[in-house]
C-alpha cells in the first residue's frame, strides 16, 4: 500500500468525478476528459513547492524549467499533445529581480521545447517562493493509455536509463562534492507511440521504484525485472555512486524522479513498436514481465529476490521528509536484506 496513495483517497472522497471523465482517482498521470468520440482532454496540476523549499531546486533558471516540464510529463504518459500552460507564481517581496527574470526564461525556453505557451495564471506575493502550473492538453484518436491495463507477460519496459533524478537530490542535499547535471526533458514522441502500443504507462516524477509500485498496485499485477540493477541505472548514477560507496539500487529509490517513462506492451506488438521507435532515433529498454502476482521480483547478485518497493515508496514520508534521515533508513534497509 502506498500511503501517499491512502491520503489522496481520503482528501477526495467527498467529491462528485465528472461523468465525462474517463479515469478513475490514481489511473493516470493526467485527467482525462472526453470531448467528443475520438477526443479527450487531458488536464494535470504540479507544483514545485517542497524542491524549493527543500533547497533541491535552488537554480532559478532550473525553478523555471521545472514548473513546466514536471506537468507536461503528465502529458506526456497519457499520449496528449500540449495545449499551453496556467502558472501560479508567488513571489516573495523582496526576491532578487535578476533571479525572477531567470525562472521567466526557463518558462520561456520550456514551452518553446515543447511547443505550447503560457495561457494565463495567477500570481501573488508569499513569504516563500511557490511555483507551480496547470498542463492543458489533447487527444486525438480512440486511444489514450493510462496507469491501468498492463496484463500476464506483457513486456516491461522503460524509455530510458533511470537514476538521474534520485542522483542530482542525493548530489544538491548530501554528496555536495559530486555533480549530476539535471534538465529533465519528456519527449513527446515518445507518449505518441506509447499510447499506439502499450497497455499501461507511469512517469518517473517520483522515481523508478514507486512508478512501479503505483502500477502493481492499481493493476494488482506484479513484475518480474530480469536485469541486475545496473542495467537499468544510467552510467553516469553508477560512477557516482562507486564513489560515494552508496547502493546503486537508492537512485532508483525516489521520491524525485527524472521524468521518463515506465510501460507494458504486449510481446506481439513489440517488433512493431520498437520499428517506429528506431526511426525516431529512440531505443526503449525491455526490463522484464508482468506477472500474475502482485509481487516485484528482481535480479540481486545473479539471484532472484523478491523486493519490497512499498517499504521503499513509503520511506521518505516515514522519515518526515528528511533528507538524511531517509538515506540512512536506505542503508538500515540495504543491510537487511543484504542487497549489494
Amino acid at each position: 500500500m502506498i500511503f501517499e496513495n491512502d491520503i489522496l483517497k481520503t482528501i477526495t472522497r467527498s467529491f462528485n468525478r465528472s461523468p465525462n471523465q474517463k479515469n478513475k482517482l490514481l489511473e493516470s498521470d493526467a485527467e482525462i476528459i472526453q470531448l467528443r468520440e475520438d477526443e479527450y482532454l487531458a488536464v494535470t496540476v504540479d507544483s514545485i513547492v517542497e524542491e524549493i523549499a527543500s533547497g533541491l531546486y535552488t537554480d532559478p533558471y532550473l525553478i523555471g524549467w521545472m514548473t513546466v516540464v514536471a506537468s507536461i510529463s503528465d502529458l506526456v504518459a497519457v499520449g496528449a499533445k500540449p495545449l499551453g500552460i496556467l502558472l501560479i507564481e508567488n513571489i516573495p517581496s523582496n526576491y532578487p529581480a535578476e533571479k525572477l527574470q531567470l525562472i521567466q526564461k526557463g518558462i520561456h525556453e520550456a514551452c518553446c521545447e515543447y511547443g505550447t505557451f503560457v495561457l494565463g495564471g495567477d500570481t501573488n506575493s508569499s513569504c516563500e517562493l511557490q511555483m507551480g502550473a496547470t498542463a492543458i492538453g489533447i487527444i486525438e484518436g480512440e486511444k489514450f493509455i493510462s496507469r491501468m491495463g498492463c496484463q500476464e507477460k506483457d513486456l516491461l519496459m522503460i524509455s530510458n536509463p533511470m537514476g538521474i533524478g534520485m542522483g542530482f537530490a542525493l548530489t544538491q542535499l548530501l554528496y555536495k562534492q559530486y555533480n549530476i547535471p539535471y534538465l529533465p526533458k519528456p519527449n513527446l514522441i515518445y507518449g505518441q507511440l506509447i499510447k499506439k502500443y502499450a497497455t499501461s504507462c507511469i512517469d518517473t516524477s517520483d522515481g523508478f521504484i514507486p512508478a512501479i509500485c503505483n502500477l502493481i498496485e492499481l493493476n494488482n499485477m506484479g513484475f518480474a525485472i530480469s536485469k541486475e540493477f545496473n542495467y537499468l541505472i544510467d552510467k553516469q548514477v553508477i560512477k557516482i555512486a562507486q564513489k560515494a560507496e552508496i547502493p546503486n539500487w537508492f537512485f532508483l529509490a525516489g521520491p524525485h524522479g527524472e521524468f521518463e517513462l515506465v510501460f507494458t506492451i504486449p510481446s506481439s506488438k513489440l517488433d512493431e513498436f520498437l520499428t517506429e521507435a528506431n526511426k525516431t532515433d529512440w531505443t526503449p529498454i525491455i526490463i522484464g514481465t508482468v506477472i500474475k502476482k502482485p509481487e516485484l521480483h528482481c535480479i540481486n547478485k545473479g539471484k532472484n529476490i523478491i523486493l519490497d518497493g512499498f517499504t521503499i515508496t513509503n520511506l521518505f514520508g516515514e522519515s518526515g521528509g528528511d533528507p538524511k534521515t531517509y538515506i540512512e533508513a536506505l542503508i538500515k534497509l540495504n543491510q537487511l536484506w543484504k542487497l549489494q
